[in-house]
């Protein structure tokens, strides 16, 4: 059974954490109200979805944590101006 795990803004940002869970053995998929992504206004109030198998989620969302620090550890204190 597949269970929702996060939400994004749009389905790029869903589709590359599904990218990056595939290549750690997670199987995930994407579920956004878009019409398979010809139409992106569609879920922009809704987020697109990132669900996978319930006895992976919580490496899923392990691997997920991990990037978000990572990134957050290279954005620079002080935006340049």
């Amino acid at each position: 059974m597949m269970i929702h795990i996060r939400t994004f803004m749009t389905r790029t940002d869903a589709e590359l954490s599904r990218i990056f869970l595939a290549g750690h053995g997670i199987c995930a998929e994407v579920r956004a109200d878009d019409l398979a992504g010809l139409c992106s206004a569609f879920h922009m109030a809704n987020g697109a979805h990132l669900w996978v198998e319930e006895e992976q989620a919580e490496d899923a969302c392990a691997l997920l944590q991990d990037v978000e620090q990572q990134e957050a550890e290279q954005k620079p204190d002080h935006p340049e101006t």
